[in-house]
């Protein structure tokens, strides 16, 4: 297993040829001449056998058309192995070997490889048995990872093989290609070594080089081979090299860093990045660096990953990766333009939604200064524009000052008028009287008159009055807002409610829907469904939270690689948990509350206790990042999700796997069991959710409906309803039995990351890239409430309800871990006993407590109410 123009097939030829003079028997094997996509089972199998036969020259003996058909009622798999026992065995008396080439190909296959190599190691377990077989060897040759190629690792072959390992020629090795550079250098010693010393020994490269100096046709200079070599190699291979890469090998290298999928790509490069500016990395042979090293570009030397070659090192420089980033990046002509400015136009810099999909797509990377610097700029501009708005509220505030202290001089002279007009209708009455006998008719005309005016005066103070009063309501609330934003959130609670007793005076015709929808807005910012703590203790990004059972605790996993876990009372750091690798993705609280599984982007899962903080173990099997964890119900199986494609179960007392689901063709993202236990959901970059049979691990359906990738999934209480939260900025609801699509909850500006079931399952908390968590009613669809910090903008990248549903807990890309109280009436009720505290000294403002829903009383604020009823009947019952 090694990467292209190794010179591989070139060993395979001149083995089989020094074994057959040896009087072994050797087939040989491509693959991917036998056909893949469009190759049904059968097909593959058949062409197998006849490549055996064919090699063997075993058509004398045996016709296989007329064999393939007795053997009908077995499996394509079965004949195969019936092949080698019953036929090849017996008619090859001698010691066989069997090379497949071009192994890889088994990746395209539309059937389950993993049979192919399970014949394989079956064949080696009957040596004990059958002597036979121990004169039967395949031998696998291809670009791939044993990874790659094995899905269920307990049925194939990779570990009882034997790895060959392919290295560049060393000086000693590479003699006899002095005898072809002699006919153009007077000393080809100096030569090879220069050649050598720009190839690294590659084969490919070494001999390309060899061919270049003797198709020159001048001679060398004696002392001048280092620059005359090194001239060659310039103008020859480097300089415009896409051109002269016939045959095709720089090429290949850079297809297969590029172009080998977009979750890879950016990998790689990053590897790729560090080991440029390290001058070499540590090799740790994670997947990762497998996939690198099968590249060709780099190779491990000394326990560390290295350039190949100086060819490979001027071609693909640091210069060229820039490039590279520049076309991933989704920013590039902003940051382009910035740098050419020298850094200082502002116009160029990344605002609004341009910003957020910029920092989704930063999220686990490792970022040059320049994107970094670039980024960073964005954000501050992005946090002045913030200010910039509020100075602006706070000048439309004035203005609505303005407009108050307008209709208060309306409203005196709509007073000044009803005053004339009552002196008018009296001075018209006395004359009336006094003129009464003589000109009575007259005298009730202007008395009719003098009524009118004054009713409509009389009408024109009560708007006047209804106006201000609505005004003033709106002032009181832009007033509230303006406290919160200035972190004052107990002021502008008390102005919250001033305003809200304000808008029950008024005439129902005057309770337009702005004026109470700002209300509502303010009582929710003021302590409605507002933050209430900030944790402070990560030193990087916050990827996930979750609640302990009996809500006591708060588990958070972090970009820091530690896990910490919190008192969600206190907000304080009880414990921080440290063993990780590299990046802690997911972490999860059994049910008892006893342990804590975190999975980790250094492809383990760690299972802590959860008192002590100690590990108890560390599961060992994915192949790859694993990106979430999650307990079962009965807390005796773990589930995890990982980038190698798999769903593992894990008993979750010893630790071991017992079961590997495959069926997503892309990376995994999240993983959950329904609350029974008898499913498992799944996300994944190839768009879909699949549901899984916890027992048997076969797939019981594939929910398609989300456009791009689909980040997290989560079961209702009642097991009913699924949720899934998606790139595409939605949130889709399916019916989890038949997996019909109930509702897309449309939103957000940007990713929604996580998504979450209140304990009632009435609503949902998602968490999303435009900086929010949204609350969603389940029945139906509507958006109940966003919540939305005010003194930052962070990426929300996990949601979690604490068990009794009235707080929530968001980790943020900020470093931060948030608590939000969601139980409105509570919280008013709670905070009513703060403000009474304030009115001891402000005792000419106690009726503003009035405004509370009289239901609410002492009792029900200290035993506390269900949140799901009065995240909406708040509203009614303030009216």
């Amino acid at each position: 297993m090694n990467s292209r123009q190794m010179g591989k097939s070139s060993l395979r030829v001149r083995t089989m040829h020094r074994l057959k003079q040896a009087g072994f028997a050797c087939a040989a094997i491509d693959i991917t001449s036998i056909g893949a996509a469009d190759t049904t089972v059968e097909q593959w199998y058949a062409g197998l056998i006849d490549y055996l036969v064919t090699d063997l020259n075993l058509y004398a003996q045996l016709d296989l058309n007329d064999w393939w058909q007795q053997q009908e009622l077995l499996s394509p798999v079965q004949r195969f192995s019936k092949f080698i026992s019953e036929v090849l065995l017996v008619l090859v008396p001698q010691s066989i070997v069997v090379f497949v080439d071009e192994i890889d190909s088994v990746l395209t296959l539309p059937f389950n490889q993993d049979d192919f190599f399970a014949v394989i190691r079956d064949c080696y377990n009957r040596r004990a048995d059958q002597p036979a077989y121990n004169r039967l060897t395949f031998a696998l040759i291809g670009v791939a990872t044993p990874s790659d190629l094995i899905q269920d690792r307990r049925r194939t072959p990779f570990n009882i093989g034997r790895a060959i390992e392919l290295t560049g020629f060393q000086l000693a090795e590479a003699q006899p290609l002095k005898l072809g550079l002699a006919e153009r250098a007077t000393d080809p010693q100096a030569v090879l070594r220069t050649i050598l010393d720009w190839t690294g020994g590659q084969p490919f490269l070494t001999q390309k080089l060899c061919k270049l100096v003797r198709q020159v046709e001048t001679e060398i200079p004696v002392g001048k081979e280092a620059h005359w070599v090194t001239e060659l190699v310039r103008c020859k291979v480097i300089d415009n090299w896409e051109a002269q890469d016939q045959p095709e090998h720089l090429r290949t290298i850079r297809d297969r860093l590029l172009y080998s999928g977009s979750q890879n790509t950016g990998r790689l490069l990053g590897l790729y990045q560090q080991i440029l500016q390290q001058e070499g990395l540590t090799a740790d042979d994670s997947l990762e660096q497998m996939k690198l090293r099968l590249t060709g570009l780099v190779v491990k030397q000394q326990g560390k990953l290295q350039v190949y070659n100086q060819i490979y090192a001027t071609v693909f420089s640091a210069t060229w990766l820039e490039e590279v980033l520049a076309e991933l990046r989704p920013y590039t002509e902003s940051i382009m333009a910035w740098e050419k400015s020298g850094r200082q136009d502002e116009s160029r810099l990344l605002q609004g939604e341009a910003l957020r999909e910029a920092q989704v797509w930063a999220v686990g990377k490792s970022l040059s200064d320049l994107d970094f610097q670039f980024l960073r700029a964005s954000e501050n501009l992005s946090n002045r524009a913030i200010q910039a708005a509020l100075e602006a509220e706070r000048q439309a505030n004035q203005l609505l000052s303005q407009a108050s202290e307008e209709a208060q001089q309306t409203l005196q002279a709509a007073l000044e008028a009803e005053q004339q007009a009552k002196q008018t209708a009296q001075q018209t009455l006395t004359k009336a009287s006094r003129r009464a006998v003589f000109v009575s008719s007259l005298g009730m005309a202007a008395m009719v008159m003098s009524l009118i005016v004054a009713q409509k005066a009389q009408d024109k103070t009560v708007a006047a009055e209804a106006t201000l009063a609505a005004t003033n309501v709106r002032l009181v609330v832009a007033a509230s807002r303006e406290e919160v934003l200035a972190g004052k959130p107990f002021v502008g609670l008390l102005k919250a409610l001033e305003a809200a007793q304000q808008l029950k005076k008024l005439s129902k015709t005057f309770q337009d829907d702005k004026t109470q929808s700002q209300v509502i807005a303010a009582l929710q910012a003021g302590y409605g469904v507002s933050e209430r703590n900030s944790l402070e203790g990560h030193e990087s990004v916050v990827s996930s939270v979750s609640f302990s059972p009996d809500g006591k605790t708060i588990a958070s996993a972090s970009a820091d690689k530690t896990v910490k876990l919190w008192n969600a009372t206190s907000g304080k750091v009880v414990n921080t948990l440290r063993g990780h690798e590299s990046v802690v993705s997911s972490v999860s609280f059994s049910p008892d509350g006893k342990t804590i599984a975190s999975a980790s982007r250094d492809d383990t899962i760690k299972l802590w206790d959860a008192t002590s903080g100690k590990v108890l173990n560390t599961l060992r099997g994915h192949e790859s990042v694993v990106s979430s964890v999650s307990f079962s119900p009965d807390g005796k199986t773990i589930a995890s999700a990982s980038d190698d494609k798999t769903v593992k179960l894990w008993n979750a007392t010893s630790g071991k796997v017992v079961n590997t689901l495959r069926g997503h063709e892309r990376e995994l993202l999240g993983v959950s069991f329904s609350p029974d236990g008898k499913t498992i959901a799944s996300t994944s970059w190839d768009d879909t959710v699949k549901l899984w049979d916890a027992t048997s691990g076969k797939v019981v359906n594939t929910l398609r409906g989300h456009e791009p990738v689909v980040w997290s999934v989560s079961f209702s209480p009642d097991g009913k309803t699924i949720a899934s939260a998606s790139r595409d900025d939605t949130i889709k609801l399916w019916v989890a039995s038949s997996g019909q699509l109930l509702n897309t909850l449309e939103g957000h500006e940007s990713d929604v990351f996580s998504v979450s079931f209140s304990p009632d399952g009435k609503t949902i908390a998602s968490a999303s890239a435009d900086d929010t968590i949204k609350l969603w009613d389940v029945s139906s669809g509507q958006l109940l409430s966003t919540l939305k910090g005010h003194e930052y903008e962070s990426l929300v990248l996990s949601v979690s309800f604490s068990p009794d549903g009235k707080t929530i807990a968001s980790a943020h890309a900020d470093n931060m871990i948030r608590l939000w109280l969601l139980d409105v009436d509570q919280l008013i009720a709670m905070n009513c006993d703060l403000i009474h505290a304030y009115l001891i000294t402000h005792e000419n403002k106690a009726h503003f407590c009035n405004a509370i829903p009289p239901a609410i009383n002492k009792e029900q604020r200290l035993n506390g109410t269900p949140h799901s009823t009065h995240i909406k009947g708040w509203h009614h019952s303030l009216y």
